[in-house]
């Protein structure tokens, strides 16, 4: 039997290192507004009404947040959040651009079945990893991302105005390859998807390319107390790489995105090992093979097969499950039902319930912190702007006394 990864139970931070001006991506708003939305980083405030009290929350909920407002106040969570500033952070993963192009339909052509519609304009979004890395990087000041571009039509320029400044990007480029662009186009008056084309290229990455990436992870993965595989199943991260992750990361935190792309072809089980597993209901069925038991059922045998110390399996409107070696699920109710887009909204969970596991919260503290970062997420169309940390805590003080 596979020894178990090592408990985490006490952490200890390295203290971030000067980070040179030069180093940092500009984060100017492009003059194309077709082209890249002009997201909110750092200099602006969020709006007052994403973090407003939610209008309607489920009897369940309102149990819950009865039963979780007797162990946790809201300065008790909003202070254990602020204790991550000083977590270093190292985020892998694939780059997608969500483009969201917005149309009138105006009927059918009489000579096509097709829906027929006027442009209204476009909109670009910081996706994939980017989106993740933008979330962390505004709880944690020290983030550095690495990802692999395509060479062709790389969209470098836009990668880099679109991320926090307190992010370090480490682009790759795949030669023969276009960056991930995923057009979705939208009926603008009530955000109905449409149709989707995806512009990609999911071979393997090219052995040269391969080497080059691993032996960079290689002398940085030592330097950071909590490392993110934001895997979207695209190339981005091959089996070499995750032998890697599984061998030197000091704590590794791992999202395996099941999508119409990767169906069938991408689940955890491609990981020997993780510290936190954050996947929803589908992707683990899928890993486990089984699709009508309990899920409680399954998330034990899953643990002990990655060697799992914490598991997370969001479930839609059914919230959240998270579980901790030796400590009972928590179950969290879904904390608001105002929804405008769940593109990115699993993402949002990952990039901010990553770093709780790593500083061993509990599994109900994690599972709640999560649900309320989703709960803000799905109230942003696509990735315009990551969730803000005064946001976060504006709703938590809604939520608890």
């Amino acid at each position: 039997m596979t020894a178990p990864r090592e408990p985490h139970d006490e952490v200890s931070f390295n203290e971030p290192e000067g980070i040179e001006a030069e180093s940092l991506p500009r984060t100017t708003p492009r003059d194309d507004a077709a082209d890249s939305a002009s997201i909110r980083l750092n200099s602006e405030p969020p709006p007052a009404d994403l973090a407003a009290v939610p209008r309607e929350i489920t009897p369940e909920a309102a149990e819950f947040l009865r039963e979780f407002g007797a162990r946790y106040t809201a300065d008790e969570v909003i202070g254990k959040l602020r204790a991550l500033r000083r977590m270093k952070v190292l985020v892998l993963g694939d780059t997608i651009i969500d483009e969201y192009h917005f149309v009138r339909p105006y009927g059918m052509p009489t000579k096509a079945s097709v829906i027929a519609a006027q442009y209204l304009e476009a909109q670009s979004y910081a996706g994939g990893v980017l989106a993740v890395a933008n979330h962390v990087a505004g709880f944690c000041d020290d983030v550095h991302l690495v990802t692999v571009l395509g060479a062709q039509d790389s969209k470098e320029d836009f990668v880099r105005a679109n991320l926090r400044p307190n992010i370090r990007p480490k682009l790759f480029a795949q030669p023969g390859a276009p960056t991930t662009v995923k057009r979705r186009y939208l009926q603008k008056f009530l955000l109905q998807k449409l149709f989707e084309v995806s512009f990609f290229d999911d071979q393997p990455l090219r052995a040269e390319l391969e080497a080059e990436v691993c032996d960079y992870l290689d002398a940085a993965l030592a330097d950071y107390d909590l490392v993110i595989a934001s895997d979207f199943g695209h190339g981005c991260i091959t089996r070499r790489m995750i032998d890697l992750l599984c061998a030197r990361g000091r704590f590794l935190a791992v999202n395996t995105q099941l999508n119409s792309i990767n169906y069938g072809y991408h689940v955890i089980s491609r990981y020997p090992s993780a510290d936190y597993v954050c996947i929803d209901e589908a992707e683990t069925r899928m890993a486990c093979r089984d699709r009508y038991s309990p899920i409680e059922n399954l998330v034990r045998p899953l643990s002990r097969e990655l060697r799992a110390q914490v598991v997370t399996v969001t479930r839609g409107h059914h919230g959240s499950l998270t579980w901790r070696a030796g400590k009972p699920f928590a179950h969290v109710p879904v904390l608001s039902r105002q929804v405008v887009d769940t593109v990115g909204a699993g993402d949002a969970f990952l990039s901010v319930a990553a770093p709780c596991a790593a500083a061993n919260f509990p599994p109900d503290l994690v599972g709640f912190i999560g649900n309320a970062v989703g709960a803000l997420a799905v109230r942003i169309v696509g990735n315009a702007q990551p969730v803000h940390p005064e946001m976060l805590y504006e709703f938590i003080r809604t939520l608890l006394p």
